[in-house]
């Protein structure tokens, strides 16, 4: 990477922090690219070097999150039974709650996932796709079997299902 690549990806990431603050601190409907370019002291007309619109930068600040919180959830071994994988991706949201508390909170109530539909599937860099493919381990190992359970259990298991992105 140049001298020059390097600055600017220190700028942009400055530019994301800053906005991730903003956020925060302001509400994600008082966010503005001028406001953040005043805030890192930067040029409001250079923003647009970096992102196209102010969704773009929202953009970047959530996939920086989601980055981050996946950096933990796919440290969780993958070859675990499903049960422990499963409790084992619990522990590691805990535990990025705790450690990333702003971060955590802007992923799961500032920021939302940009699925529009149940139908829609949910990303593979989305957390809750690694609790889906624990569970989806389960039913394929046979220990999760849908027909046994009570119907309550059945509805409740089968709407988490959908709104992780499994095909309903």
């Amino acid at each position: 990477m140049t001298p020059r690549e390097k600055r600017k990806e220190k700028t942009r990431k400055g530019m994301i922090k800053a906005a991730s603050t903003m956020i925060q601190k302001e509400g994600l409907e008082n966010l503005s690219l001028r406001k953040v370019a005043r805030k890192i002291e930067y040029s409001p007309a250079g923003m647009y070097e970096y992102f196209a619109n102010k969704e773009a930068l929202i953009e970047a600040v959530h996939q920086q999150g989601l980055n981050l919180m996946n950096e933990r959830l796919t440290a969780v071994p993958q070859d675990l039974p499903w049960k422990e994988r499963l409790v084992c991706i619990g522990e590691a949201y805990l535990q990025f709650a705790a450690d990333e508390p702003e971060i955590y909170h802007l992923l799961f109530s500032k920021l939302s996932s940009r699925r529009t539909s149940l139908q829609n599937k949910v990303r593979e860099n989305s957390p809750y796709s690694h609790h889906l493919k624990a569970i989806i381990a389960g039913i394929d190992s046979g220990e999760i079997q849908l027909t046994v359970l009570s119907q309550p259990k059945r509805s409740l298991l089968r709407s988490g299902l959908c709104f992780m992105g499994w095909q309903c």
